[in-house]
């Protein structure tokens, strides 16, 4: 009930944030619950389909994080724009794999960009911010595998403003935390855990 509370409060966290100066951006695909599989003649589709949720992920030099579900399958030039479009500063060098939808984000906010295809050797360590903070998602989904598809965004909500607290004591986490909580203006009743 807490966990729900919290995910409550931290909803509108992520619409404030932008990332600047050199900016890593990707996606990574999970799948989809077994109920909401779809079959083509009994079997599983291959490779990246609508059987997989797509995440836009950033993070920034500065260490800012950003990270929303966009939809399912590949990501589309109006999903890349749509997701990452408020949330980058204009001019900013992207650095990315070369994913076609990124092009018409490139050219709106006119970014700098740098490209590192994975077949590339030296791509792992030019890409390893984003590929760790993927990672770091990742791993939070294996330990929620029982979450809801509908409460994706609260993990992913919860999993960036954790980010923001490495560093700080634990009395200033909990300050920060409260202060999340105060501002966002949820309320509770005793009657809305049931």
């Amino acid at each position: 009930m807490w966990r729900m509370k919290v995910y409550k409060c931290l909803e509108n966290y992520q619409n404030s944030v932008i990332l600047s100066n050199n900016v890593w951006i990707d996606e990574f695909h999970i799948p989809v619950n077994r109920k909401d599989l779809i079959m083509n003649k009994g079997k599983k589709l291959r490779g990246i389909s609508v059987n997989q949720l797509v995440i836009a992920v950033g993070i920034d030099s500065n260490n800012n994080r950003y990270a929303t579900l966009v939809g399912k399958g590949h990501i589309t030039s109006k999903q890349c724009l749509d997701s990452y479009g408020n949330h980058i500063e204009k001019g900013s060098r992207l650095i990315h794999d070369g994913t076609f939808s990124h092009d018409q984000l490139i050219a709106k906010l006119k970014l700098t960009d740098e490209t590192w295809k994975p077949i590339v050797k030296l791509s792992k360590k030019a890409m390893q911010p984003i590929n760790s903070f993927c990672a770091q998602i990742e791993r939070n989904f294996v330990k929620h595998i029982g979450g809801l598809t509908n409460y994706i965004q609260d993990y992913l909500n919860w999993i960036v403003f954790k980010n923001s607290l490495k560093g700080l004591k634990m009395n200033e986490k909990i300050l920060k935390l409260e202060e999340v909580c105060l501002k966002s203006g949820v309320t509770f009743k005793v009657k809305d855990r049931y």
